[in-house]
């Protein structure tokens, strides 16, 4: 399902809040989609749609033993947000932050 939102990065998390809530004046917990830093496999650029033309613009993030990985899509600076979620995982010393383990 496609979801319209802002990803956010924290020192510890990936947060994602979604656009369009039914009542925008009270928070709910399912408007926010909470990811531990901590809990993640590992992080990688993808082009969730092959039709569309170019490298892609989004990021796929896996979570422990999930089957189905985060994708957040229409990301304009994709690889300014890549590089800086590798960098946050790096100065967590978590290992998918270095590429080269992955």
């Amino acid at each position: 399902m496609l979801r319209s939102g802002k990803l956010y990065l924290t020192p510890s998390f990936l947060v994602f809040e979604r656009l369009f809530r039914k009542y925008k004046q009270r928070l709910k917990q399912e408007d926010y989609v909470l990811i531990p830093l901590q809990d993640v496999t590992s992080v990688k650029k993808c082009k969730p749609f092959v039709f569309l033309p170019g490298k892609g613009m989004a990021i796929e993030v896996i979570v422990g033993e999930q089957q189905n990985p985060y994708v957040f899509g229409a990301l304009m600076s994709r690889e300014e947000v890549y590089q800086t979620i590798l960098q946050t995982g790096v100065a967590a010393g978590l290992r998918w932050g270095n590429v080269e383990t992955q």
